[in-house]
């Protein structure tokens, strides 16, 4: 054996460029394999990092001229939504976005946010490690604007300080209040890191400004995912999906929402799904 070694080193000695090229390929194809196993055990292995988690579901709707699939839907939209469905504790969104954050020491910064429900959080059974969460009065035109930060920023532009809590900042250039920092580590829905009030006023919802959310629940105890698609109308009929979602928690690491339920959605002009025909829970 030991003979067979020295030829072989005799031999690559012999070849340095082909010896090169194959210790090459030899490192890309072991360093893609570690990728891929990771990307895919985050994806589809590892569960959600959240309480119940088998509980969650989110949302997509099926185009009924063209097949298309989007995990967007218009805002006005998920309120018609929420209203009708029964299947879940509460029908969560969100719209991801960047945010200026200024008024403090220092120059102004750009952070990943994102707008999200109230109940938003409570479905992931994620809250605040100090202060509070948001609730639905802040999602009413014309409350006073208030921010969730990320304990990161909490720690980076505040130094730790409790008293941060209750400060003025200026979001995209308006007063907010910090009303609560986040647990270190979280950053739904993908890498963000302040948390603004998403508004619930139909008339905001229905304008042209109004942006697309996602869509996302937890199944009322006993429900199962099968209810949603035998109670959905056939022209809304719900169908399982394997569309995956990254999001992290208070233990930093991405996975995928389990089963989706898709709403196939009737074909208008504006794209809206709200007609009493498309109730998707």
């Amino acid at each position: 054996m030991l003979r067979d070694i020295r030829f072989a080193l005799r031999s690559l000695l012999r070849t340095p460029v082909y010896t090169v090229a194959a210790v090459l390929m030899l490192a890309v194809g072991i360093g893609l394999s570690i990728y891929m196993f990771g990307a895919i055990n985050a994806f589809a292995l590892k569960p959600l990092p959240f309480a119940d988690a088998e509980r969650l579901v989110h949302f997509e709707y099926t185009d009924s001229r063209d097949g298309t699939r989007n995990l967007a839907l218009p805002q006005i939209d998920w309120l018609d939504l929420g209203d009708r469905q029964q299947s879940l504790e509460s029908l969560a969104a969100y719209a991801q976005g960047t945010t200026s954050l200024g008024g403090i020491e220092g120059a102004p910064e750009r952070l990943a946010g994102a707008f999200v429900s109230a109940d938003a959080l409570p479905a992931l059974g994620v809250q605040p490690v100090l202060g509070r969460g948001l609730r639905a009065d802040d999602m009413r035109a014309g409350a006073p604007r208030v921010v969730l930060i990320g304990h990161r920023v909490w720690q980076l532009r505040f130094n730790a300080d409790p008293n941060a809590l209750g400060r003025s900042v200026r979001i995209n250039g308006e007063e907010t209040e910090i009303v609560g920092v986040m647990p270190e580590g979280f950053a739904f829905p993908m890498a963000e890191a302040m948390w603004l009030p998403l508004s619930s006023e139909r008339s905001v919802a229905a304008g042209d400004a109004a942006p697309r959310v996602k869509t996302f629940g937890k199944l009322r105890a006993g429900v199962s995912r099968e209810r949603p698609r035998r109670s959905s109308p056939p022209s809304c009929r719900a169908s399982p999906s394997n569309v995956e979602h990254r999001c992290a928690a208070t233990a930093p690491s991405s996975s995928r929402f389990p089963t989706s339920s898709s709403c196939r959605r009737s074909a208008r002009p504006r794209r809206r799904c709200s007609s009493p025909s498309c109730s998707c829970c």
